[in-house]
């Protein structure tokens, strides 16, 4: 599974109009995150031969938190060379080509992250195929969140399909799909599939506890968790804590059979194979198995 994430705020904002659209629209104004191609009669104030008009355009693109790499490092060098050709340049040519470039290294980082799930792959690659500003602008500000939106449901899926899930994880994404919207969807991702997780854990905790065959290792561990009592506790001792300390208690009761077994008996022999192996697997099927099976 991968790693989960969810849809931010902003994001969410922008998918509310972009869901009604069927194909990408015109270039859309710019969302906080990205950089957008240049309007050259919004940028450039007063007489497009004013040296300082020129200038101070150039510099409202750089004083820009949006601006991209590329751009930046274009409007630095038409300001450097100063004459109006190098900054008229810039801002009717030079910044929309350093946009593309810019738009296009931004997709290809959202589609090298590892938490990228599958239908924000496939958009991403689409959008580098097309290749066009239209294109990958239509990805960075729409495209991108409604395939998040088709990941997330699709770890929510995930989530209910795992046979460790509890009934309160399990009710709780079964609400967040029923809900059916982004904002449930992403909340239960995000914040309230852990609570119900929490639940969940301290009943299995509860149930390892009332379980006869629990060994000292066990029930010391487990009491442990409980007494901490914190989500993160929980969660450490059903995912290693549990195992770390199942595995103490059938070497403890491997010793024991060891002591018991006679001197040169298959059973003493597969109890020192066990022990020589040390691994939880090995001593789990002596425990429970092998004992029975040597002559």
């Amino acid at each position: 599974m991968r790693p989960l994430r969810v849809l931010s705020g902003a994001g969410l904002t922008v998918l509310v109009g972009s869901l009604l659209q069927i194909g990408p629209p015109a270039v859309a104004a710019p969302a906080d995150q990205v950089s957008t191609i240049m309007a050259p009669a919004a940028e450039k104030a007063g007489d497009e031969t004013d040296p300082e008009a020129l200038r101070a355009a150039i510099q409202a693109i750089i004083d820009d938190p949006a601006s991209g790499r590329t751009v930046l490092a274009k409007a630095h060098e038409a300001l450097a060379d100063g004459s109006i050709e190098a900054m008229t340049y810039f801002l009717e040519t030079g910044r929309s080509i350093a946009q593309l470039e810019d738009d296009r290294a931004r997709v290809l980082e959202i589609l090298g992250a590892p938490e990228t799930g599958r239908a924000e792959e496939a958009a991403a690659e689409a959008a580098l195929d097309d290749g066009s500003q239209e294109a990958l602008t239509y990805f960075l500000e729409t495209g991108r969140w409604i395939a998040q939106i088709e990941d997330d449901r699709a770890d929510v899926l995930l989530i209910l399909g795992d046979p460790d899930t509890g009934p309160a994880e399990r009710a709780a994404a079964e609400a967040a799909l029923d809900d059916g919207s982004a904002e449930a969807i992403a909340y239960f991702l995000e914040t309230g599939r852990w609570g119900p997780r929490t639940e969940d854990n301290r009943v299995k905790i509860f149930r390892i506890l009332g379980d006869a065959d629990s060994g000292t290792a066990v029930r010391r561990a487990a009491e442990a968790a409980l007494d901490d009592g914190s989500a993160e506790a929980l969660e450490e001792f059903l995912q290693t804590g549990y195992q770390a300390a199942l595995w103490e208690d059938y070497r403890v009761e491997t010793f024991r059979i060891l002591r018991l077994a006679a001197p040169g008996s298959a059973l003493e022999q597969a109890a020192i194979a066990a022990l020589e192996d040390g691994s939880f697997e090995a001593l789990r099927h002596f425990v429970e198995e092998g004992q029975y099976e040597v002559d």
